[in-house]
């Protein structure tokens, strides 16, 4: 039976529609935009934008971006840190499924697809779901040209909400599409995930942990002068001029100072 959206779900998704079109130039505020406004119209507290590169089978997945909302969990930011330094995402049972889609646009959703004890078996429940409290997931994500990159949002539900509803889904999943065309139809310039060599990809989550520059020398080895050449390296791919910029971008806030925001050396 098809499932009928409410009046304002309709409302609310051309409003982010037309607030994308507004925001053409700027892809971070494309992209808080639109995890807001998902996170809004879908019901979920929080979320976040993620681009990858390698999403094909076979391929090895890299995560080359990472956009906060303006709403955010600490615990929840940590712990997808923690989790992406850790993983090769080829592992993540989200990613492996998603990659098997040949769609444009597309969603997947963990309490839809899988059952909690079935859930619970896989290395990513223990390194981020559990220590997050993160009880349903929902990814969204929409392709590149080409086909092997895309730009993913995920919307996550946390201990003591209820599971993501069929209406729910269906209008996540129209308003990804709806997003995806106005990309392939050029009227939103997309922001193609730059490729790193390995040396500047492994910064990049270290960065977004809050690390200060000489707390990364010492976790990796590399000297001090070392991981600030690297960090400069990064900014030309992320189109930026400075550390402040740099931050700012990976994290996903717009240039103003939070508490924790990640701390930048002198």
């Amino acid at each position: 039976m098809p499932i009928q959206l409410q009046h304002d779900d309709v409302r609310g998704m051309a409003r982010l529609l037309g607030d994308l079109r507004e925001l053409r130039h700027d892809t971070l505020a494309q992209e808080q935009r639109i995890v807001d406004g998902l996170c809004e119209l879908v019901g979920a507290p929080f979320g976040w934008a993620s681009s990858f590169d390698g999403f094909r089978p076979g391929q090895p997945t890299r995560l080359t971006r990472f956009v906060t909302g303006e709403v955010q969990d600490p615990a929840v930011a940590r712990a997808f840190t923690e989790w992406s330094q850790l993983s090769t995402f080829d592992d993540d049972p989200l990613v492996v499924k998603a990659r098997r889609s040949r769609l444009d646009a597309d969603q997947l959703c963990r309490s839809q697809s899988w059952a909690d004890d079935d859930w619970r078996r896989f290395p990513i429940f223990e390194a981020l779901n559990e220590p997050a409290g993160i009880v349903d997931s929902l990814a969204l994500w929409f392709r590149y040209p080409g086909g092997e990159a895309i730009r993913g949002f995920a919307l996550q539900r946390t201990t003591g909400d209820r599971n993501f509803a069929p209406r729910e889904l269906a209008l996540a999943r129209l308003i990804i599409e709806e997003i995806g065309a106005l990309y392939r139809d050029g009227l939103l310039e997309p922001d193609t995930p730059p490729k790193l060599p390995a040396r500047l990809a492994n910064l990049v989550p270290l960065l977004l942990s809050g690390l200060s520059q000489k707390q990364i020398a010492a976790q990796t080895g590399l000297t001090y002068e070392t991981v600030r050449s690297y960090a400069k390296e990064l900014y030309p791919a992320f189109r930026v001029k400075s550390r402040e910029e740099l931050i700012a971008t990976l994290a996903g806030r717009k240039r103003r100072r939070h508490a924790g925001e990640p701390k930048i050396d002198a």
